[in-house]
Parts: structure tokens; C-alpha cells; sequence
């Protein structure tokens, strides 16, 4: 008799109950003649080839790497094209969506057209996406699902995109407005899986604003280890930024909620509270968040609309500038509310560890001053442009 014993999800729960699964099917595996696969990470491959049930018994370990995000999205749009030419033999081949607007079987298919145009001919999208998501193929799809769903990827857009045979048409910064507000017309606080804002990841302990930047700045400089990664020790984080004089409650307070929001990872993956994390890394979200946070006008005027202000007079001078056409001017003045709020909680040593964490006030000033001598005709993104220009 011949057995095939095949674990889906085991990479989902902790080491402990993977081993046990191993076990389990490596007995049965001593009574009758069985194939075993059991599918885990590549970081709990190695863990587990160290000690435990994988360093007693002979196996195979092939490598098998998550495929593409642009490849994912292709494949499902695919799908969606091959499910409109099938309902195409029906007689009616028209479809109400909503108040009495009916789509045609073409115009599902010209969208479809299009999105796949977003996504594939833009490769920086698909990165977007895959790394907010951290590669995770399940939350890939829900953000995409979400993105293509909102308000702010204007039809007209996938039109022009479609008819001209590129996603050149579509406006970067419009895609990560999609991608940051969702369905919404501010970003959701509290109600978004994927984008967080780095600015306020917790009120419960008073400190710099600039802390999650701070601390992803930190990890995004960790050398990359032999065999485990670019991880760094929780203890060695708060040693770290005692010389900035920062509390080591706010420093975990923080760690903490980004380990929960996906911002950082530890290093077995399946431990979402800093207390049980042993070492911890900066994750693909982490990334595209630090960098969001220093360079995408469009991320920064989102979270301006939505963090919390302790100055009132900050507060009075945002509202001046209330009306969407002079987000620049409110966002430049945000800016320069958080590095002030930042050099009243923290001092950076000048040596040369702390040289990257020197940079970042700096970085986010000339922001500031962009945004506030910024013309009518400035649309987000144009500081990204010129710095590419030179």
C-alpha cells in the first residue's frame, strides 16, 4: 500500500507544532510506504536542520520561492478574461452593477485589459504591492482586490491606460493615493491592513513621532548575518537608542506594534509580541514605509490629514490651509511640527553609528521646504523626478 501524507499550511504555526506534524507523518512513514511533503519557510527549514525532528531523519529539501507579484496578478487576470469568454455564450450578456448601470461582457474584459496593463507594464507596482503584503500570496490578493475596488483609480484612467497600450497614462501618485485611502477619502485609521501610519504606531507612552522611522532606519542598516539575515537582538535595539535618550518603554511599546502590523519580522516568524521575539528584522512593509516616510508626498499628506497634533498652534496653522488644493502648504507645516516634536524627545550622538539617523531630519526639512515653495502646478512625486534628473 502506497501513502501520500501532505501538510498544507504547517509554515502558518509555530515550530513546535511543525515538528510535531513531521513526527507524526514520519511514523507513519516507518509503517507503510509514504510520500511526505510538508511545506515550510526557507527560515524554518534552516532552524529546524539545526535541532530537533529534521536534524534526526534523512530528507529532501527543495527550494521553492514565491513567485512574482506581477506573475500572481497576470495569472489571475488570466482567469477573469477566460471566465468573460465562457459567459459569452450566453444570450444575455449584460450584467447590472449598481442603480441601474449594466456592464457589457466587452467592457469587463477591456477592464481587465487594463488593470493587467497597471500592474505588468508598471513593475514598481507590483513591488508596492508584494511588499506591503511581505510576499504573502493571500494578502497580495486582498490588497489587490482593494486597490483595483477604489475611488481614487479613476476609470478614465484605465480607459486612456487601455487605449493607449501602456500604464504610462496611469499617475504614480495616484496609485499610491488607491493604494494608501483604499475606498476612503482620508486614510482609514485602524482600518487598513496593509498601510500604517508610521508617525503614530502608538499614544500610549509620550515620545518622538519620528520613532518608526528612527527604528526602521536602524534595522534597514543591519548587516545581513550568515544563515539567519539582517537581524538584530531586541536588547541590542534599546542599548542602541539609549545613547538618543529615548525610554525603553516607548522603544518596545513601538516594536511591538510594528511586529503585530508586519513592519518588522522575527525571526520565527509565527511571534507577534515583542516580549517573545528573540531577534528581529526590518520586512518588505518596513521598507516601502521608510521610504514613504522620506520621499512620497502622497503618503506624508495622508498621514498630516490623520496624526494626532500636541501644539495647538500647529494645529491652527494646518487649518488655514484646510482646502485639498493646498495640501503642499499643510503638509510642509506637519512636517515641520514632527522634527520639532523629535528634537525635544531625542539627541542624536555625532559618532559614527548613529550617522544614518543624523541624515533623516535633514532629508525630511528639504521635504518640508519643497512642499512649502511648491507652485500650483506641483503634483506628488515631482521631488522624486528632479532627484532622478540630477
Amino acid at each position: 500500500r502506497r501513502v501520500l501524507f501532505r501538510s498544507d499550511n504547517a509554515d502558518h504555526f509555530d515550530i513546535e507544532f511543525q515538528q510535531r506534524v513531521y513526527q507524526y507523518a514520519r511514523s507513519i512513514y516507518e509503517k507503510s510506504l509514504c510520500l511526505v511533503i510538508l511545506p515550510i519557510t526557507d527560515r524554518t527549514s534552516w532552524q529546524l536542520s539545526k535541532h530537533g525532528a529534521l536534524q534526526s531523519f534523512d530528507h529532501e529539501a527543495p527550494f521553492l520561492p514565491t513567485p512574482p507579484t506581477g506573475e500572481i496578478i497576470r495569472k489571475r487576470v488570466a482567469f477573469i478574461e477566460g471566465r468573460v469568454e465562457m459567459e459569452r455564450q450566453r444570450p444575455d450578456d449584460r450584467y447590472f452593477v449598481d442603480r441601474g448601470i449594466s456592464l457589457r461582457l466587452d467592457d469587463i474584459a477591456a477592464f481587465a485589459r487594463s488593470i493587467q496593463r497597471v500592474f505588468l507594464d508598471t513593475p514598481d507596482i507590483s513591488r508596492i504591492v508584494g511588499d506591503l503584503a511581505n510576499h504573502d500570496v493571500r494578502r497580495t490578493l486582498n490588497l489587490v482586490r482593494s486597490f483595483v475596488g477604489s475611488p481614487h483609480l479613476k476609470v478614465p484612467d484605465l480607459i486612456v491606460a487601455y487605449v493607449a497600450g501602456s500604464a504610462i497614462e496611469m499617475p504614480r501618485w495616484r496609485i499610491e493615493k488607491a493604494v494608501i485611502r483604499l475606498h476612503y477619502d482620508i486614510y482609514p485609521v485602524g482600518q487598513h491592513d496593509f498601510v500604517q501610519n508610521i508617525f503614530a504606531l502608538s499614544g500610549d507612552l509620550p515620545t518622538t513621532p519620528l520613532l518608526g522611522i528612527r527604528l526602521l532606519q536602524l534595522l534597514s542598516d543591519v548587516p545581513v548575518r550568515e544563515h539567519s539575515g539582517p537581524v538584530i537582538e531586541s536588547g541590542e535595539i534599546l542599548a542602541y537608542f539609549s545613547g538618543m535618550n529615548i525610554e525603553d518603554r516607548a522603544i518596545l511599546l513601538w516594536l511591538d506594534v510594528m511586529l503585530k502590523s508586519g513592519l518588522i519580522l522575527n525571526y520565527d516568524p509565527t511571534v507577534l509580541t515583542i516580549g517573545e521575539a528573540s531577534l528581529v528584522e526590518i520586512s518588505p512593509a518596513g521598507r516601502q514605509h521608510l521610504f514613504w516616510a522620506t520621499e512620497s508626498h502622497e503618503y506624508l499628506a495622508s498621514m498630516a490629514d490623520v496624526t494626532p497634533l500636541l501644539s495647538e498652534g500647529t494645529f491652527s496653522q494646518m487649518r488655514d490651509f484646510s482646502p485639498p488644493g493646498k495640501w503642499r502648504q499643510r503638509t510642509a507645516i506637519f512636517l515641520d511640527y514632527l522634527l520639532h516634536e523629535d528634537s525635544m524627545y531625542c539627541t542624536v550622538p555625532n559618532h559614527v553609528a548613529y550617522e544614518s539617523q543624523d541624515r533623516l531630519a535633514p532629508v525630511l526639512e528639504s521635504v518640508a521646504n519643497l512642499l512649502g515653495a511648491a507652485g500650483p502646478n506641483h503634483q506628488p512625486g515631482d521631488r522624486v523626478r528632479r532627484l532622478q534628473q540630477r
